[in-house]
């Protein structure tokens, strides 16, 4: 049986909030670290969430890179 479309896709938008308060969470947590060492971390994440289909994972970082592209 086939789930709600709308309860669907409150569950993705639910999901992707939940990464993005974990991202945010993150960058509290790691203020005092090395940016650039951040940055490539981050960067090599999301091109190995791209290769494996990981995309909540890939959206995420990604929107942590764009934060600190100037």
């Amino acid at each position: 049986m086939r789930a709600n479309p709308t309860a669907q896709l409150k569950g993705f938008a639910d999901h992707y909030e939940k990464c993005i308060q974990s991202t945010t969470q993150y960058e509290r947590l790691m203020s005092e670290t090395n940016q650039d060492k951040r940055l490539k971390l981050w960067a090599d994440l999301t091109m190995i969430a791209r290769r494996q289909e990981i995309w909540d994972i890939c959206r995420s970082a990604a929107r942590f890179c764009l934060l600190y592209d100037n």
